[in-house]
């Protein structure tokens, strides 16, 4: 073989091992830092501007600020609802933070599942009931099952879950460095539903934060 034929063979060898081990570090970055979520809103956009308008119906209560949705509500019920609807089992939940609803009896933050005629399923948030707690409530053929209270909050930070495995919906809850809690499963069927994330105010000021709305698992449609 001739010189150069050894030179070419060598470079090739090189560049094959050069590109073996970055395509291996890529593919256990990519591993380590990518997530699998189904879908994922970090709620980013300039501060006073609606929600992606591909994803949410625009509300008068909430905006952008500071890369969050901040809702803001007085003596009033506001929310953002999806444009999209998840069908079949799924798993989601959200982020709430810097949350503020004074001392009035049922001010709250929550996270909405309805049907396609906009009847509320199920409902899992924060709400002040002589404290401020995690409530949650399910709704099947027009009735509710009842309100069911967890933990008191440790902070004004928390999360709000809600899976659906066949036609059993599951509300869950995080406290502020905490693990997931169940609050109530219910049979409420396998119907399409839509989100909404909603603030109320019975008296006063109320205010929060939602960030990170993520689709764990799911179809989304």
């Amino acid at each position: 073989m001739s010189s150069l034929g050894k030179f070419i063979n060598t470079s090739i060898s090189s560049l094959n091992k050069i590109l073996g081990t970055n395509i291996n570090n890529l593919s256990k970055f990519m591993g380590e830092n990518i997530s699998t979520y189904v879908f994922k809103d970090t709620f980013t956009g300039n501060n006073g501007s609606d929600p992606n308008s591909t994803y949410w119906d625009p509300s008068q209560y909430f905006e952008i600020q500071s890369n969050q949705l901040h809702g803001f509500i007085n003596n009033a019920q506001g929310y953002v609802s999806s444009k999209f609807y998840l069908a079949n089992d799924f798993d989601i939940f959200v982020s709430f933070n810097d949350l503020i609803t004074g001392s009035t009896t049922a001010n709250r933050i929550e996270l909405i599942t309805t049907s396609s005629d906009n009847e509320e399923t199920c409902v899992i948030g924060a709400r002040y009931k002589t404290n401020l707690k995690f409530v949650g409530n399910i709704r099947h053929s027009g009735s509710w099952y009842g309100e069911v209270d967890g933990d008191a909050l440790t902070s004004d930070y928390g999360e709000l879950g809600v899976t659906r495995i066949g036609s059993t919906i599951t509300l869950k809850y995080k406290n502020a460095n905490g693990e997931w809690t169940t609050l109530t499963s219910r049979t409420i069927g396998t119907v399409d539903l839509y989100i909404k994330l909603f603030i109320s105010s019975a008296g006063g000021n109320v205010s929060g934060d939602f960030d990170d709305f993520i689709i764990d698992t799911g179809t989304m449609v």
